[in-house]
């Protein structure tokens, strides 16, 4: 169809970013403990299930009405809702195998110079350079996608859970606690956090002059 076309496939690629996230790097519980990312991305429905789901008519048409009015944001049956999400983690599958054979990595050495030692080189003089620090590797590769899937794949490789913030949309390494009231990735999002939650910054202000007249008035309380 005519909606396919090189747009619709680079959003269903950033929504099938967001599904590999969901699916295998979100902390989820099974039988009381937590499951690895690894054992998530194992873990998958049997392949009739996943063909029969891709193979609906009536999921086909749903997909073409999320792309319509954008990747995500479509409510369907809970029928269609399946079917996009198991598309999703199948192209999620096919991107990170395909996109990590296009990257190339090469093996660095990455040296910490102080501004002496950098200054002295740059006169011809290294007699006295540090020695290397580190051993690292240099990725190249076609885009940026590549690389993000790169880095699902590097979780994914090491067991590290990983979230979606829930002001920012950024995903983040999440350690324990697995389970919080919000999922913040910085200083800057926890403060708009707080001002939302308060109902505006005027709000929050409002909250916390309250606040320090409380304590202000506890503090008295204590010195009589």
């Amino acid at each position: 169809k005519n909606w396919m076309n090189d747009w619709f496939w680079l959003a269903i690629e950033i929504k099938a970013l967001e599904a590999a996230v969901c699916a295998w790097l979100t902390p989820s519980k099974q039988d009381k403990a937590y499951l690895y990312p690894k054992q998530r991305y194992i873990l998958r429905e049997e392949e009739e299930a996943i063909v029969a789901k891709m193979a609906s008519r009536k999921g086909l048409e749903y997909l073409e009405t999320v792309y319509s009015i954008g990747v995500g944001e479509a409510e369907g049956e809970e029928e269609e809702r399946e079917f996009v999400a198991a598309f999703l983690e199948e192209y999620a599958r096919w991107a990170l195998f395909d996109r990590s054979r296009e990257i190339s990595a090469f093996l660095t050495i990455g040296i910490g110079f102080s501004y002496d030692e950098l200054s002295d080189m740059l006169k011809g003089d290294a007699s006295h350079v540090s020695s290397p620090d580190f051993l690292g590797y240099w990725y190249e590769a076609p885009g940026l996608l590549h690389l993000a899937w790169l880095e699902v794949a590097w979780a994914l490789m090491n067991d590290q859970y990983a979230h979606k913030c829930d002001v920012c949309g950024g995903v983040f390494a999440l350690d324990r606690p697995y389970t919080r009231p919000a999922y913040i990735c910085s200083k800057e999002c926890a403060k708009a956090w707080r001002v939302q939650k308060a109902g505006g910054l005027d709000a929050l202000r409002a909250y916390n002059r309250e606040a320090q007249r409380r304590h202000r008035a506890k503090e008295r309380q204590k010195v009589k």
